[in-house]
């Protein structure tokens, strides 16, 4: 039977509607921005997602001669933030930027990967009333006196949490854990003595390690860390073991390709800028910039590692 010209006419529609939907979004994703963008972040000021942040804001809102701003959402181990904007109205103007490779499970399942942006070490601290001056000395005191010594996090969930509860269980410590909202609250509440150890990352800390009121005793890396030579890593103590903050960008499901593409050269720009890069200078950020579809297939690999550990976490 020979296709009806009525079959023909619906077809032409049809054609006519697709052509008619790529030239607006090529259009619109031409014109984008046309108005601020807001950075959503899952931990209050003062940690590292904070202070990425920032600085991509500050280089963003230089390119697209538009502003640009942070809002701190902080709670339940930072995806507090993550969930709110992956069930924002896909508007293109809302982001996430936190720690996503712990979080693969949110953000795969709510959100939009646009890249990924920096890398950095944890950093194991203890304070200096603690007595604690390696971190055998914390295994060694653990052992002999089982949930006495806490340690700190920005919160249940988090890449800190996580990466201290992994610890835990391959050495075979019962360690209590103490959750706060960040690193801006964590590390008063050690320099306060409310806490033993923290984990945390370098740019909260480093004003205070190099004061010395903070004694850095390993970093939760598989390798030592070039900045610290001589600080042990517990990949060192534990086959296998290699827990890094891996920071992204990402935005409501449903935006359109066109601006979702715009959206990942925007960052890219950035991140190759000279002055982006030199505000990282003299911290333990490294720039890591990885697209998607790459970086979505990061998080997919990430994502049982922490289901395992989280699974862990829950049973104890």
């Amino acid at each position: 039977m020979k296709p009806s010209k009525t079959h023909f006419n619906y077809i032409g529609m049809l054609l006519i509607s697709l052509f008619a939907w790529f030239y607006v979004a090529s259009s619109s994703a031409q014109e984008f921005p046309v108005k601020p963008i807001k950075i959503i972040v899952g931990s209050v000021p003062g940690g590292s997602p904070d202070f990425i942040a920032r600085a991509l804001a500050q280089s963003l809102s230089e390119l697209i001669k538009l502003p640009v701003v942070v809002e701190n959402r902080p709670g339940a181990g930072n995806t507090t933030a993550a969930i709110n904007v992956g069930k924002a109205v896909p508007d293109r103007y809302t982001l996430y930027l936190g720690d996503t490779s712990h979080q693969a499970d949110v953000v795969l399942k709510d959100l939009l990967p646009i890249s990924s942006i920096t890398s950095e070490p944890l950093l194991l601290v203890a304070s200096n009333k603690s007595g604690f001056n390696s971190l055998q000395d914390v295994i060694r005191e653990a052992r002999a006196h089982p949930g006495e010594i806490n340690f700190g996090s920005s919160g249940i969930g988090s890449i800190h949490h996580i990466a201290m509860a992994a610890f835990n269980h391959e050495v075979g410590l019962n360690i209590t854990h103490v959750p706060y909202k960040g690193s801006g609250e964590s590390v008063p509440a050690i320099l306060a003595g409310d806490i033993s150890i923290l984990m945390t990352s370098y740019t909260a800390s480093a004003s205070q390690i190099k004061a010395g009121t903070l004694k850095l005793i390993a970093v939760s890396s598989s390798k030592r860390f070039s900045k610290f030579p001589n600080v042990v890593s517990m990949g060192e103590l534990i086959k296998d073991f290699n827990y890094t903050s891996e920071t992204g960008i990402l935005t409501t499901n449903g935006v359109p390709a066109p601006i979702h593409q715009k959206l990942i050269s925007m960052i890219k720009r950035v991140s190759e800028d000279s002055f982006f890069v030199a505000k990282f200078k003299n911290t333990a950020l490294s720039i890591n910039f990885v697209p998607f579809p790459e970086f979505k297939q990061d998080l997919q690999k990430e994502l049982q590692k922490y289901r395992d550990v989280t699974s862990l976490m829950n049973s104890q």
